[in-house]
């Protein structure tokens, strides 16, 4: 997880996702007609979520996740019998997670005599576990198809370096920092898919509202705005459409102090 490679991927699957989030956003609110006539209003929390389940999912597991797509489809009015069924399940499974990360507190907020036995109370703690044991069969079939690519891959050849792939091969032959002891244990899919299921939640909602708020408080300060601006002129010049490289990890000073200061103003 910490190798060079690892963290190429993470950058390029950022600006992969970015690129494809922008097309969206071009498509549905920057148009000139749409722009005229105020038709769509943009809703940085939905599609931050969005963007940000598509890009955990793809860090924690390797695999393409489409919810951000099937929001555009949806709020394009152009949902089709014929949409991909993997577009679809993406879709399924980003409703069932926010269904749940809302909601679960039910269980530690009201007894279980209200939850088995008021209507009320029973049919949305129903409602939640039937979102849960969809999430888990969801993940459990993640989980066993990375399995079988693991079993056929030849020891001889690199794996993924997801951290599905980390979790499964842990304390394994696979494992490159595998040391007999006696004692090794290796994760069971149900101790993989909690860890999955924290990380997608963590990695989705938490993250889209950082982002929602750095925007909101950057809207509010012209100044820190423009000296934001200014600096990342500076780094990439002409060519804007430049794709963030790790190389510009330690050119950024002033975006990061200047969010740092954005606190002790409000």
């Amino acid at each position: 997880i910490l190798s060079p490679k690892f963290t190429n991927e993470v950058i390029d699957w950022t600006n992969e996702l970015f690129k494809e989030l922008e097309s969206y956003w071009n498509r549905l609110f920057l148009e000139e007609e749409i722009i005229k006539e105020n038709k769509n209003k943009l809703d940085f929390i939905q599609w931050f979520s969005h963007y940000k389940n598509d890009m955990i999912i793809k860090l924690l597991t390797g695999e393409r996740s489409y919810s951000m797509k099937g929001y555009f489809i949806t709020l394009n009015n152009k949902i089709s019998d014929h949409q991909s069924t993997r577009i679809k399940d993406s879709a399924k499974l980003f409703q069932a997670i926010y269904k749940f990360q809302m909601s679960y507190f039910i269980f530690f907020v009201f007894p279980s005599f209200l939850r088995h036995h008021v209507p009320f109370f029973k049919n949305i703690a129903n409602d939640i576990l039937q979102k849960l044991d969809f999430i888990n069969q969801k993940l459990d079939a993640i989980i066993k198809r990375r399995r079988q690519e693991i079993e056929d891959t030849p020891l001889n050849e690199p794996l993924p370096h997801d951290i599905l792939t980390s979790m499964i091969i842990k304390n394994t032959l696979r494992d490159g920092n595998y040391i007999e002891t006696g004692a090794n244990r290796f994760m069971s899919d149900s101790e993989i898919r909690v860890n999955l299921l924290d990380g997608i939640i963590g990695g989705t909602y938490k993250s889209a509202n950082m982002l929602s708020f750095i925007i909101y408080y950057i809207a509010h300060h012209p100044i820190v705005k423009m000296k934001m601006l200014e600096e990342i002129d500076n780094i990439f010049q002409v060519d804007m459409n430049s794709p963030v490289k790790t190389k510009c990890d330690g050119l950024l000073v002033c975006c990061v102090e200047l969010l740092v200061e954005i606190k002790p103003r409000n």
